[in-house]
């Protein structure tokens, strides 16, 4: 999710309960819940980010190159 890693880094997640960020995740990308700015994410994007927030940051480097 390289949206994300624009303001977020992998640890800012560390230690939440995955069911409940993925739940968090859902209502923002759905805008039942307020963000600093609209997000869109699948489910396996939010999968993804809930199995391993790490992989916010290598979103942030592949979308570099």
């Amino acid at each position: 999710a390289s949206d994300c890693a624009e303001c977020h880094e992998a640890g800012d997640f560390e230690g939440e309960d995955a069911a409940a960020l993925a739940d968090t995740l859902k209502k923002i990308a759905g805008g039942q819940m307020k963000h600093k700015g609209a997000i869109k994410l699948s489910e396996a994007e939010i999968t993804e980010i809930t199995n391993s927030p790490s992989s916010m940051a290598g979103a942030a480097s592949d979308s570099s190159q």
